[in-house]
């Protein structure tokens, strides 16, 4: 049976793990063995400083496990981490929500074609007398965007990923339990290179459809 918690506050140890810490409790709680975890919950693990106290707010899921401690009492074994706040919805009337999903999908396009797309050429229509209305502009059909999402599905995570290396983004998407990643890819994590930075652009413009 699947169980979660509250952590408050959590401590990198010497040997590369974390103490986590429930609301209010003096002891550990739980020890998480990956530090590459804390990226679900939006957490930059390399800024740790080994002893130190570090507030921070996320749920933690764990199960029981059959070993038993010299107390007699079972292990408790971390098995995801989730942040508490999502980021807005659908029902967000902040503007720059929505600028940011538009510049999103820019860079992915630039970025993927190596080039700001071409306006669209605008379609014949067939002769009338009557006077035609505007007519809609649409930078980008809905098959290029079923072929950008594709795209943008098929990236993989490198090594630095730590349990989600390996695996593309879309399969991030579809599991619960990267989604977190992908937002963190998306809005956290600073990108250094050129191809990280695609990466990130693709994160975004997935982000962005789960909206």
């Amino acid at each position: 049976m699947t169980e979660r918690i509250l952590i408050t506050k959590l401590v990198r140890t010497a040997d590369g793990r974390a103490d986590l810490y429930g609301r209010g409790h003096q002891y550990k709680d739980l020890t998480l063995f990956d530090l590459s975890d804390l990226i679900d919950a939006g957490i930059e693990f390399e800024s740790l400083t080994v002893g130190k106290e570090t507030p921070c707010r996320f749920w933690a899921l764990y199960r029981l496990s059959e070993k038993l401690n010299k107390r007699g009492n079972p292990y408790k074994d971390v098995i995801a981490l989730e942040p508490v706040n999502r980021p807005a919805t659908t029902t967000s009337v902040d503007n720059s929500a929505i600028l940011q999903e538009l510049r999103a999908i820019r860079i992915l396009l630039e970025q993927l074609a190596g080039s700001p797309p071409p306006s669209p050429e605008p379609d014949r229509e067939p002769p009338t007398t009557a006077k035609p209305g505007p007519k809609p502009v649409s930078p980008v059909s809905p098959a290029k965007n079923e072929d950008l999402t594709a795209r943008a599905r098929a990236y993989i995570v490198p090594a630095f990923g730590g349990r989600h290396a390996d695996r593309t983004l879309g399969d991030l998407v579809d599991d619960p339990n990267g989604q977190g990643f992908v937002h963190y890819l998306a809005n956290n994590w600073t990108p250094v290179s050129d191809e990280q930075k695609k990466l990130q652009a693709a994160a975004r413009y997935l982000a962005g459809d789960d909206k």
